[in-house]
């Protein structure tokens, strides 16, 4: 970074006497370290592994996000918990080192599951009064933590950075917003559900593209599916639960569902699209045989270390921008190019976002130190390095314009192509209730597909669930 986004000795004057107004703070922001630490936790699987990214277009001045002055003439170091190990982070952790030597130095430290807290560590440290000094979550989980006032609201700190809301997707500052604060300084904001194709098979059964709807990517079964003479399965169409943990949330947009409505905390999980939705991935699964084709994708897995779509084994795929680096590691030859998620018949396309910011843990020993680190993160060179590695289209705005993105992957103009307006859609409305939602309709995603339950009673369930959740956060204030 050069000097010249260093603030002035004033602004930082400003900077230092904005502590005290921000009580309760939680961060959380990857960056590289010679080596990121392992912190042992509850596994969860990363979206996809990232490749080494393409260095990054030299960022104007007027694009990279200012910076203040070292807070303190003593050098400070820094813990930032990541949730996967990538392998950009060393080289990425060694050149912030280097350049900041002089007063911080940066380590990530890999809790497997942070996103959402599976395991209970970040909870548990900011309990302990140990919290990292911030971390990288999902901002689906930062109103049930800031409701429970395990974060810092970061409104004034940001304020000095010269931190705009509206460079930023509108989404993504909503996302981390919190009963009025700013909980979270966004760094990702992806499209989650797209279609990918595999150019090779559908040309070779005639199409020049797939369908726009649903209803017509069912009709291309007899194109693709293959069984052997056992019955085995050894190619597919499209397996719609399989990609993006939440696609059912997507094709029940798709279907017309809203799921929830932040304005009056109703509920709408029991609806006609969420069922319609079930019944869609439900017909794939009786298709296929839902315990044959999970066997398939394993199969598929552990023989050659990638996705059945990487593999050519697989026409169609739902998912989002995190897949392109595994592709382009893991399936170099595999022509593909990638649509926006077909619709339902006469129904309008709802695009799916989520995203991850960077917050302030509730008792971080040093917060102004804290943000600066994360203001060095914060600028384009390093958003696009971050970003471009992880395969992750950043939520601030004018990085996506700088012209590394196709050097990168040439799918990502396609990428900014399908979200180009629809920077306020989010696959579900800030809540501290988020967990639930999730974990409800999951649940009840893997009794239909697996025959446990039918549509109707695996989302009255689910419904009278998080139902309760709510009613319970209600009464415990969590709704501010």
């Amino acid at each position: 970074m050069s000097k010249a986004n260093v603030l002035s000795r004033r602004q930082f004057l400003q900077f230092a006497g904005v502590g005290a107004s921000a009580a309760v703070l939680a961060a959380c922001a990857p960056a590289q370290a010679p080596a990121a630490t392992q912190a042992p936790a509850q596994a969860t699987q990363a979206p996809a592994e990232a490749t080494q990214a393409p260095a990054a277009t030299q960022a104007s001045e007027a694009t990279k996000a200012p910076e203040a002055a070292q807070p303190s003439a003593k050098k400070v170091k820094l813990t930032f918990w990541v949730e996967w190990q990538q392998p950009f982070y060393e080289e990425y952790l060694k050149s912030f080192n280097d350049e900041f030597a002089s007063d911080m130095e940066l380590e990530f430290v890999v809790v497997e599951g942070l996103g959402g807290d599976s395991s209970g560590k970040f909870m548990a440290a900011v309990a302990g009064g140990n919290p990292p000094d911030s971390l990288l979550a999902w901002a689906d989980s930062l109103p049930g933590w800031a409701a429970r006032k395990a974060l810092l609201p970061m409104d004034d700190y940001l304020a000095t950075f010269g931190f705009k809301k509206e460079e930023y997707a509108e989404a993504s500052i909503k996302a981390s917003t919190w009963a009025g604060s700013l909980y979270g300084w966004p760094l990702d904001w992806d499209p989650d559900c797209m279609l990918y194709w595999n150019v090779d098979m559908l040309q070779g059964a005639g199409l020049e593209a797939p369908p726009k709807t649903l209803e017509e990517l069912w009709d291309l079964r007899s194109k693709f599916d293959k069984k052997a003479a056992n019955g085995d399965i050894e190619q597919v169409t499209l397996v719609p639960w399989d990609g993006w943990y939440f696609n059912c949330f997507a094709l029940a947009h798709n279907f017309g569902s809203k799921l929830y409505d932040a304005a009056t905390r109703e509920i709408t999980i029991n609806s006609d699209g969420m069922k319609q939705a079930l019944q869609y991935e439900k017909m794939w699964a009786d298709n296929y045989g839902y315990e044959k084709v999970s066997a398939f994708q394993s199969g598929i897995s552990a023989a050659t270390q990638n996705s059945t779509f990487g593999a050519g084994k697989c026409a169609l795929w739902m998912i989002g921008d995190w897949a392109m680096p595994g592709l382009a590691k893991n399936s170099p030859n595999l022509k593909y190019e990638i649509e926006q998620l077909p619709v339902a018949q006469g129904k309008p396309y709802f695009h799916c976002g989520s995203g991850w910011p960077w917050m302030l843990p509730k008792g971080v020993k040093d917060p102004k130190s804290a943000v600066l680190g994360i203001s060095r993160l914060m600028t384009k060179e390093r958003v696009l390095t971050w970003c471009q590695a992880i395969g992750w289209q950043p939520a601030w705005l004018p990085p996506r314009d700088d012209p590394s993105w196709a050097k990168a992957d040439a799918h990502w103009p396609k990428v900014f192509e399908i979200v180009k307006g629809r920077e306020a859609d989010t696959w579900l409305e800030p809540s501290p209730i988020c967990t639930a939602f999730w974990n409800e309709v999951k649940n009840a995603e893997n009794q239909v597909l697996t025959g446990q339950k039918g549509i109707d009673e695996a989302l009255a369930t689910a419904q009278k669930n998080v139902e309760k959740a709510r009613d319970d956060a209600i009464k415990a204030g969590s709704f501010g």
